[in-house]
């Protein structure tokens, strides 16, 4: 296994934010569609950057067979200990993975979940080795549920860093990424995924922006909260 960026991972194993995590509620959106896409059938699902286990659990619960990976120790620890009684392998089911190098075979999933886990990516090329992983362990015809960082959680003025399209410094100091839906459309295109139409992008949390008070008046600086861009894709 490889890692792409082991110090950006630092934060994830804090217990203060290993907390939080736990007491995340659940997509209600993710759930409701996993519903009606699997249509009672039992789907092969991989949650891309578990965290503490928030998904898998009810997903599990509805029948599902999960898998999830995550880099950070205490949250796979966590995911385990929410996972209790739910499973006999839990264990097994879990994976110390970065997105970029997942470690299954081609075409094993039904459904890859990545919730809020690639506008982690701090370069391009961690980016698209993320998608390309993806790709290559979705099934024809599964599904892709996604949710990232829309680009209009930036104000229009703020820059990407040198040599990049999409990757700002804006939002914590960190790089990460932020999209726009045509953006995000042409990466996942490119690597084999079609656009639900019955699921199409949207933008959740906009308008987001806060203002600061200056000697020249009110200007548009960033967002409360993330804005973020959630689709479902088809793997052709």
């Amino acid at each position: 296994m490889k890692e792409s960026n082991p110090q950006s991972y630092i934060a994830w194993e804090r217990p203060e934010v290993i907390q939080s995590f736990t007491r995340k509620s659940p997509s209600a959106s993710l759930l409701e569609f996993v519903r009606t896409f699997s249509a009672g059938k039992t789907l092969r699902i991989l949650d891309i950057g578990c965290g503490a286990g928030r998904h898998l659990r009810p997903l599990m619960e509805a029948g599902h067979d999960c898998t999830g990976t995550d880099v950070s120790d205490g949250m796979l620890n966590a995911a385990a200990g929410l996972l209790t009684g739910v499973s006999d392998d839990i264990r097994q089911r879990l994976h110390k993975a970065p997105m970029d190098a997942l470690p299954f075979q081609n075409e094993s999933f039904e459904l890859i979940v990545c919730h809020g886990v690639w506008n982690l990516a701090r370069t391009e090329h961690e980016l698209r080795g993320a998608i390309a992983e993806a790709a290559r362990v979705a099934d024809s015809g599964s599904a892709l549920y996604l949710t990232t960082f829309s680009r209009n959680t930036l104000p229009p003025e703020a820059a990407p860093v040198t040599g990049s399209d999409f990757i700002f410094t804006d939002f914590n100091n960190e790089p990460q990424t932020f999209l726009t839906s045509a953006q995000l459309n042409l990466e996942l295109h490119e690597a084999g995924f079609v656009a639900d139409l019955k699921h199409p992008v949207r933008e959740l949390n906009r308008p987001a922006y806060w203002e600061k008070t200056s000697s020249t008046g009110l200007s548009i600086v960033g967002a409360k909260r993330p804005v973020l861009l959630e689709g479902v894709w088809i793997k052709r």
